[in-house]
């Protein structure tokens, strides 16, 4: 009897023992080894920031599968005559409800040492048209190379030393909690009885192990944006102008409630075009805000080289110069020797544009007073001297939009007032570099909507608005 009648040997009688037993020992599949990943190489923390760490953890898919001698002769060629089913878990958590992460991965199968290979001498494949050792991957992401079973034979898709084949490729996991997701690959082989010599595959272990490459793994978050949740991140980050509120009720709300505390500025919100202060947060997840003026266009700022400048005119006798360290405009009057004179510059800008113009006093009194006029217009608001004046140690920086034909004037009037040599004003235009961002640090009238009545009655709070 040859061996592609080993199908039909349950048909033969008792009579025929011996040679049944010889059959069953020469074609007997005995064990298929076991299937394994190992959890302690394969566990990878994934820090995103200081407000989130995400950690990506696989799990461990033990598969063993093996064929009875009983099982080699009990079915039909073509059936199955032994199957198992192993699962690999993908966990991912985020850390952080707020913070939205997606990994991609691949998975491998990699063969242990001293396994035999299927399809590799001594142990080739039966059959190639026939389904014998085989594989199916079920997962739900990623290029899957055994979404549908077949053959898990050695072919070019496969590397040597170790003998390893990709099974997925790219598949993804996303997880925005704080318990984690997990994304389960199942992982099910079976062994087929053929009508064929299946001899050299007899007592072979072939074992290995169903993995995620580290090294394949990439990760992308995405932060959730909501102002609350801005907020709630703020104070996990610093909680010195933040306060948690852990009174009565805080147990019972569905968020917690956070309020700013003390002198702050960075608690400002653009909305709608204004600019708003942030109050505290809301049990619900909402935001308490109360107005704080229109924004203000802020530049990173650069000061004038001296070729930027047009000189309109400049004093005779004591000429302003340029301090191309500092990149400003000084006055040369250090003592007393120029009293009861005006000295007078006069310059514009090369190109069009809206600038800074910083004014600085340095002087130990009031005597000395320096006026600024754009287009002989006062401008600008010396803080002890009036509008368009400046005189001790006055300084000021103002926005001024302008064109080349404007011609801004500095008047330095010298008292009569005997100094220690470090009388001056200096002065310099800064421009904006690069693109602008809003500024909503407003105080004063600044941060107020308007300051006219709201109604002529004063006596209920149903009278008073704001």
């Amino acid at each position: 009897m040859d061996a592609k009648n080993k199908s039909n040997i349950k048909l033969l009688s008792i009579v025929a023992s011996v040679m049944l037993l010889i059959i069953v020992v020469g074609a007997s599949f005995a064990y298929f080894g076991t299937y394994k990943e190992n959890i302690d190489k394969y566990k990878i923390n994934i820090t995103i920031d200081e407000f989130a760490k995400a950690t990506f953890v696989t799990k461990d898919a033990n598969l063993n599968l093996s064929v009875s001698k009983k099982d080699m002769v009990a079915y039909e060629a073509g059936t199955k005559a032994s199957e198992n089913s192993a699962n690999l878990n993908v966990v991912l958590t985020s850390g952080n409800p707020n913070v939205k992460v997606t990994c991609t991965y691949d998975i491998y199968y990699e063969y242990d040492t001293n396994s035999s290979i299927y399809g590799v001498s001594p142990t080739p494949v039966t059959d190639s048209s026939l389904k014998e050792l085989t594989l199916k991957a079920v997962g739900s992401t990623g290029t899957n190379n055994y979404a549908d079973e077949k053959n898990f034979n050695y072919d070019t898709s496969w590397t040597q030393n170790p003998y390893k084949r990709l099974i997925v490729k790219g598949a993804s996991i996303t997880d925005a909690t704080k318990n984690g997701t997990t994304d389960t690959w199942k992982f099910n082989m079976a062994f087929y009885n053929l009508d064929a010599d299946q001899n050299k595959l007899a007592g072979k272990t072939f074992a290995g192990s169903f993995y995620v490459d580290k090294d394949s793994i990439q990760c992308d978050y995405e932060e959730n944006k909501s102002l609350y949740n801005e907020i709630e991140k703020r104070y996990n980050e610093d909680k010195t102008y933040l306060g948690l509120y852990n009174g009565e009720g805080a147990d019972t709300y569905a968020n917690p409630v956070y309020y700013y505390k003390g002198n702050v500025e960075n608690n400002n919100v653009l909305f709608g075009g204004f600019c708003w202060k942030i109050v505290r947060t809301t049990e619900t997840g909402g935001v308490k805000i109360v107005y704080n003026g229109v924004p203000k266009d802020v530049y990173e700022r650069e000061k004038f080289n001296s070729n930027e400048y047009t000189i309109v005119s400049n004093d005779a006798t004591y000429p302003y110069t340029f301090d191309s360290t500092n990149k400003v405009w000084k006055s040369n009057i250090l003592d007393d020797s120029g009293n009861g004179t005006d000295y007078t510059i006069e310059l514009s800008p090369t190109q069009d544009g809206t600038y800074l113009f910083n004014i600085n006093m340095h002087n130990e009194s009031q005597e000395d007073v320096v006026g600024l006029l754009l287009n002989d217009n006062s401008i600008g608001s010396g803080e002890s001297c009036g509008e368009g004046y400046f005189c001790g140690n006055d300084t000021d920086s103002i926005n001024l939009s302008l064109s080349t034909s404007d011609v801004i004037k500095i008047i330095y009037y010298k008292g009569s007032t005997t100094t220690d040599n470090s009388d001056y004003v200096d002065f310099s235009l800064q421009k904006g570099v690069g693109n602008s961002s809003k500024s909503c640090n407003n105080t004063g009238t600044d941060s107020q909507i308007g300051t006219s009545a709201f109604n002529s009655s004063g006596n209920s709070p149903a009278y008073v608005g704001y």
